[in-house]
């Protein structure tokens, strides 16, 4: 499977979804699309196509800079296309601060490229407030978030979460070095397979609708990953960044609440505000949480008798996190209140869940040595771990595992790794 051929099969996904799946889906195809080619000619054709004779603004960091800046600039030029060149500080812009400059570019912009994996949730908040198209240029494994239809925002001692609504266009480089970044996209893929446990329980107490198809497509990700071992080298490359991209598609489908649900992605993002990540954190916290969820449905239906101190653990979260405590005891007395409402349809899935959740157990013993051989490093100590995971349940008003657990009284003090 080429470039070409794994562009191809994305934007079949996309038809068939904007298709088949009635009003909420309709023109899904124009507004997210797949593309691959060379940077320096295939990439400058299509911007020419969708906005000859207009103004382009592209970001960069200066690494990203000085390996595409001036070649696209001067292509772009003889299009008769004029970039507006902005050189981003490195790391991820995820604070507001940081965007302030880019509304400096005029308004008579038409479209904006991002060049680098950090600066594409970026690009889409300048693209969204613009109301502009945008491109994001992939020329490795780094897709997270690529397509999602939310970014959290710094601002000032609070988080915003701001809505993504422009119209995205994953372009891919034709060519990239396959063993940069191959780990990390094995890592981020199959880490979800508890998610696909978590949206499951958060689609049953929230009532989502439309949850199907987002499934189907998480699940077909996660799987196709976790056998990249059994495919030739070439073929590694292809399936991983299929699997990476349908997965970001999957999340959009489900309006975020894939990721929104997940134990594993908020445990991430506890970590992102105490210490550096590192990929294999991302494994080593699902196979934790898959083997909490193995032992404690065991023990369920839900019994609901554990009186949570809410006061008492909003607190402890209000210490650890950029949260108001006020916002937090909302978010738990909303989830405990979804939870009881939802009870009996909560057991009947549990008791689905039981062999499922034993057999993903199983499942999952093998993913750490796979993550070693396509050159991951495992750095993970247990206590980072189980403390990452501790609120992962707790920071968001959707419901999954962890929450279930909290409400029923389990202590992670209790549990090891």
């Amino acid at each position: 499977m080429i470039k070409e051929n794994l562009v191809n099969s994305l934007n079949l996904k996309l038809n068939s979804v904007s298709e088949n799946r009635g009003d909420f889906y309709k023109n899904l195809n124009q507004i997210i699309g797949f593309k691959s080619g060379n940077f320096e000619t295939d990439l400058v054709d299509f911007i020419l196509s969708v906005v000859p004779n207009g103004k382009v603004c592209a970001l960069y960091t200066k690494k990203t800079y000085s390996e595409y800046g001036v070649a696209f600039t001067d292509l772009l030029s003889r299009g008769n296309v004029e970039c507006i060149n902005v050189v981003m500080k490195d790391g991820k812009v995820d604070d507001v601060d940081r965007l302030t400059h880019l509304f400096n570019v005029g308004e008579d912009v038409r479209l904006a490229i991002a060049f680098d994996y950090n600066l594409f949730g970026a690009v889409s908040y300048f693209s969204t407030v613009r109301n502009l198209p945008c491109v994001l240029a992939v020329d490795s494994f780094k897709v997270k978030d690529a397509l999602s239809p939310y970014m959290f925002l710094k601002n000032g001692e609070s988080i915003d979460k701001v809505r993504l609504s422009c119209s995205r266009t994953i372009f891919i480089k034709d060519k990239f070095n396959y063993e940069q970044n191959a780990s990390e996209a094995y890592a981020h893929v199959v880490s979800n397979l508890t998610s696909l446990i978590d949206y499951r329980i958060s689609c049953v107490c929230s009532q989502q609708e439309n949850a199907k198809t987002s499934y189907d497509l998480a699940r077909e990700a996660v799987y196709s990953a976790y056998g990249v071992m059994n495919l030739e080298l070439g073929e590694q490359e292809n399936v991983l960044l299929y699997s990476a991209l349908l997965l970001e598609l999957s999340n959009y489908l489900s309006n975020g609440n894939l990721y929104l649900s997940s134990a594993v992605e908020w445990a991430e993002k506890s970590l992102f505000f105490t210490e550096d990540l590192d990929y294999s954190s991302r494994l080593f916290i699902m196979i934790t949480v898959l083997r909490f969820y193995d032992v404690v449905f065991e023990k369920m239906p839900l019994e609901l008798m554990e009186l949570v101190d809410y006061i008492k653990l909003s607190e402890e979260i209000a210490r650890e996190f950029p949260q108001k405590q006020k916002t937090i005891v909302e978010t738990l007395l909303t989830q405990s209140a979804s939870i009881r409402k939802r009870k009996t349809e909560l057991n009947a899935l549990i008791e689905k869940l039981k062999k499922e959740v034993e057999a993903l157990a199983t499942f999952a013993q093998n993913v750490t040595s796979t993550y070693r051989a396509l050159g991951g490093e495992a750095q993970t100590s247990p206590e980072k771990v189980l403390s990452a995971i501790k609120h992962s349940g707790d920071l968001y008003y959707l419901v999954n595992g962890i929450t279930l657990l909290r409400e029923e009284g389990v202590l992670f003090s209790d549990l090891t790794v």
